[in-house]
């Protein structure tokens, strides 16, 4: 890792994402991590951290470009100091290189749990608003919501569990 980086503080950023829906384990897979076997040479610093890019118009462009033609859609993220460090790395001022700290727990997230994810975010950020609150309590119901609340309690203890990990 570069010795000039910075401490993450609330900064929003975006990353590629595989899939347009919804995001996956592999999102989060430094190249590195994403190919074992290569031998990285000097690039190894950069190779284990991950890409992000600032700003979601220039993320959504990126979309475009021929290189990234395997990507379907983007991730935002705002990065806090136990996520990690980062660092305006490339020839454009709006890519970043992050690297994430083991406290980032999307890493240990398994399918499942970034797909709840997924699903529960619009409903937070839609609630808070007045003029969606009744459009989000039309879109569920005690069946629903009975599921919603199961899923958050196994989330939570989950969370704790790797929270335990780090204090040992």
């Amino acid at each position: 890792m570069p010795a000039d980086v910075l401490v993450a503080e609330a900064h929003p950023f975006f990353r590629l994402a595989q899939k347009a829906d919804v995001y996956t384990a592999d999102d989060f897979k430094s190249y590195a991590e994403a190919d074992p076997q290569r031998q990285w040479g000097q690039m190894l610093p950069l190779a284990v951290g991950l890409s992000l890019i600032e700003g979601e118009a220039k993320a959504r462009r990126s979309l475009k470009l021929p290189m990234f033609r395997r990507y379907q859609g983007i991730i935002a993220l705002t990065l806090h100091p136990a996520d990690g460090v980062e660092k305006q790395t490339g020839a454009h001022r709006s890519h970043y290189t992050w690297w994430r700290t083991r406290a980032f727990l999307f890493t240990k997230m398994n399918e499942e749990q970034l797909t709840f994810l997924e699903h529960i975010k619009p409903l937070n950020i839609e609630a808070r608003y007045q003029e969606f609150k009744d459009e989000v309590a039309r879109t569920l119901n005690r069946e629903s919501t009975a599921d919603i609340l199961d899923k958050t309690k196994q989330m939570y203890a989950w969370i704790l569990e790797r929270m335990k990990e780090k204090v040992k």
